[in-house]
């Protein structure tokens, strides 16, 4: 703040009385024509300088200046308003967004267990194929087939390679 008082016989020896109200709790004095202040809080204040003639003469009335400092944006409360808005949207953007994965994953572990179990069944099913074959596969018949086998290859040599050929593959299958 910068002040001047007016004294015709002696400026240059003025003194000066001031107080900022909602900050200062007594009167201050000075021979400076300036007061700084730093680091004001935000609120309301009113600045009061009297002027001080070297007889000690005081001005009749005290010079005034109200004035408000606005809070910075960030402690607005539209601003924490905005903020709380903005970081609750985030977190059920977040929230939902998990929801959804999960239930995406629980889809696929019910497709993977489904899948699983397919092919569990086709491998039971190709086993009890394979086990009732080897069932129906008894000496008695490996025992007629070697001796048509036996039969053929004597009479028929052609015949009787086929012949062995498809016990081949069967015996391969069990």
């Amino acid at each position: 703040f910068q002040f001047s008082g007016l004294s015709f016989r002696a400026p240059h020896r003025l003194a000066y009385r001031y107080k900022l109200d909602g900050y200062d709790h007594e009167w201050q004095s000075t021979t400076k024509r300036s007061v700084t202040y730093q680091k004001l809080a935000p609120g309301q204040y009113q600045m009061n300088v009297v002027a001080l003639a070297p007889s000690g003469i005081q001005s009749d009335q005290a010079a005034q200046l109200s004035f408000r400092i606005a809070p910075p944006f960030w402690k607005s409360w539209w601003f924490q308003s905005l903020s709380v808005s903005a970081l609750a949207f985030f977190v059920l953007l977040q929230v939902n967004h998990l929801r959804l994965r999960n239930k995406m994953l629980v889809q696929e572990a019910n497709y993977l267990s489904a899948e699983v179990e397919r092919e569990k069944a086709a491998k039971l099913h190709q086993e009890a194929e394979l086990k009732l074959l080897h069932s129906q596969m008894n000496p008695h018949f490996l025992q007629n087939a070697f001796t048509s086998s036996i039969f053929f290859v004597k009479t028929a040599p052609e015949k009787a390679e086929k012949m062995l050929d498809k016990l081949s593959t069967l015996f391969r299958l069990s």
